[in-house]
């Protein structure tokens, strides 16, 4: 081995050893996703509902299912807001 190689690893071994005396610490508490958990969903729709569906979503830059969602959360807190 090398004179330069040996010098760069010279200080591994204290490192590890520095690792082992650190006390163990619990991490912080795991943070709550950011969305929630979606699921499957399957249904029919209207060829001319699904197209202008798409074509405001290509639009707005948001995916379909980002705007169906926000209507059905909308529907849902008119009609059912005990849900």
């Amino acid at each position: 081995m090398s004179a330069d190689r040996k010098a760069r690893f010279s200080n591994l071994a204290r490192l590890k050893g520095a690792e082992a005396a650190l006390p163990a610490t619990e991490g912080p508490p795991s943070p709550e996703p950011l969305e929630p958990e979606r699921v499957q969903f399957g249904s029919k729709l209207r060829t001319d509902l699904k197209m202008k569906l798409k074509v405001a979503s290509g639009y707005e830059g948001r995916t379909q299912v980002d705007i169906l969602e926000e209507i059905i959360e909308k529907y849902l807190q008119e009609r059912h807001p005990n849900l």
